[in-house]
This record gives structure tokens, sequence and C-alpha cells, in this order.
């Protein structure tokens, strides 16, 4: 914890976490960075005590400490903070987000007060907006400012909607229906579902489990069967 200026040289490369007390100013933070010679935002982590809890302060201490494990690159949050329009998100790799309100869909256009009120999980799988019934993960904060990130996810989401695509219509040749057949279901979205146009709907793997008269979850079973 910061408390004056009279701070000593630490682990060269080490990632730091710093507890500030009401009273530090940003000019001991200055100092201490300069005594330490950081230079790289992804070295340290600034954490006012007054703006948490004691509870939030061990699940916080834990979420670093699973950063630095085995899994910490998994795509799991360390903190998260509001500034202004934006969000400042750390995660993997101790790396930081400068994620603007503006660039996520779930979050634009909403008022500061309901932005501000966040829970971030104990994990750090996400981040939760109770008033919005919104979650978020690293991922989709990643894929709000980063471009190749996005282009990635969009090629992920493709495929895998070409491979389920491909796996609902071996199950409805094996069992004889025709497209034109499933109750619930027009020809034309059941093709353009088969053909990974578009994801299957929770009405439509409903309308495919009863026309294969099955429970949708073992129709499910059978289509996770397919895919392997």
């Amino acid at each position: 914890m910061l408390t004056d200026e009279r701070v000593q040289p630490v682990v060269s490369g080490a990632f730091h976490l710093l507890f500030t007390e009401p009273t530090t100013h940003p000019d001991q933070v200055a100092q201490w960075m300069r005594t330490t010679n950081i230079r790289s935002e992804t070295r340290l982590h600034v954490v006012k005590v007054e703006d948490l809890e004691a509870p939030q302060v061990s699940q916080l201490l834990g979420r670093v400490c699973f950063a630095l494990g085995r899994d910490g690159t998994h795509g799991h949050i360390i903190d998260a903070y509001p500034a202004g329009d934006s969000f400042f998100v750390r995660g993997p790799k101790h790396r930081m987000l400068h994620v603007p309100v503006s660039s996520v869909p779930a979050l634009r256009g909403k008022p500061r007060s309901v932005l501000r009120n966040f829970e971030i999980d104990p994990d750090g799988s996400f981040i939760y907006w109770p008033d919005l019934d919104v979650h978020l993960g690293w991922n989709q904060f990643l894929q709000a400012v980063d471009p190749e990130e996005l282009r990635k996810a969009r090629q992920r989401s493709k495929d895998f909607n070409k491979r389920y695509g491909a796996a609902i219509r071996k199950l409805r040749e094996e069992a004889g229906l025709s497209q034109s057949k499933i109750e619930g279901l027009t020809e034309r979205q059941l093709r353009r579902i088969e053909q990974g146009e578009c994801r299957a709907t929770n009405k439509a793997i409903t309308a495919l489990a009863k026309a294969h008269a099955l429970e949708v979850n073992a129709y499910m079973e059978r289509l996770a069967k397919a895919m392997e």
C-alpha cells in the first residue's frame, strides 16, 4: 500500500498491484513508478482502497493470483473501472483494454449511473450489470476494440454454424424427413440453417426435435454426436 514516497525498487519485470489510500496524491504514484522503473501499464494496476470493501479486495487478489496460474490466459478479467465514456478492463497477461462505451452495443447509450453499477464475477469470467441484466466477458471487450479479434470470432461462429447445419441435415436425411415437412419451420428457414447461413434458434431446435419424435435434450445429444 502506498502511503508516502519512501519506496524501494522491486523485482524487475514483475506485475505490481498498488493499493492507494484516499490521501495519496497522483504525483506519489508517478514517483513510485519512476523509482521502480515501470514503463508499461501491463506491469502496474492501481486500486483505490476507499472504492472497495474487504470481500472485494479478497476477490481482486484471487483474480490476480488466478491470472498468474496455468489458466491465466483463458480470458478472465482481473479488474475493471469506468472513466468518462469508457471502461478500462484488465485481463489475461495483465493486459489493459480501453473500451469506449459506444463500441459495446449492450452498453451504448445507457446512463452513467447505470453503467457504474456493475459486479465482477469472483473468478473473473464476466462483468455483470444488474440494472441491464447484461453479462460481458473478456473476449467481448476485446472484440469491441480489436477488429482482428472480431473477425476471428465471426469466422469461428460461421464455421460452427456450417458444422451445426450439416449435422442437422444429416439427422434429418437419416430419419427420411424432407425440408418441407418440419412443422414450425419453413423450407427456406431450414435450408438456411442447414447451409450454415444462420444459427438454429431454440424454436427451430424444438421443432426439429418434435419432427424426430425426440425430446429436445435427446435431439441435442444426437446433434453433438453427428458433429463429432
